[in-house]
């Protein structure tokens, strides 16, 4: 899928569905893993990080794993690396999860080869951060 097709996927997901959960949530304010937590948060999406290191993310409650969240997320981010990005993976097919997103960095063709098997639904390449600005401006 061309860049411009997996953008249009990205502005949709965040158009229509609310809860997001974030692999890899973390309290240092210069990872990713929080700018995605904050700008979601601040946006009105309802917000799941995910790291086992953390009780809490800028004010919302973070959860050990997937398995753990309290309600079925809409899309999982992945802020992770590829090797970690390929069990958040399976981890969304065993728990029938169907959506993930891979921003830049955190994917590989052995995770995309992953979730077309398992049919799951994702978003690569694409920064949330900037998907959320574009989607600010339309």
């Amino acid at each position: 899928m061309d860049a411009q097709k997996m953008l249009e996927k990205a502005l949709s997901w965040l158009k229509n569905y609310k809860t997001f959960a974030v692999v890899g949530a973390t309290t240092n304010e210069d990872k990713y893993g929080f700018k995605y937590v904050k700008a979601l948060v601040d946006e009105g999406y309802n917000v799941l990080p995910v790291n086992p290191k953390y009780q809490e993310v800028y004010s919302t409650t973070c959860y050990p794993s997937l398995k753990e969240l309290p309600e079925q997320p809409d899309v999982v981010i992945s802020i992770v690396a590829p090797k970690v990005s390929m069990n958040v993976a399976k981890a969304c097919s065993d728990l029938k999860l169907e959506r993930i997103w891979l921003p830049p960095e955190t994917w590989n063709e052995d995770v995309l080869e992953l979730c077309e098997k398992e049919g799951l639904d994702y978003v690569c390449n694409i920064c949330p951060l900037m998907a959320l600005g574009y989607l600010k401006q339309t």
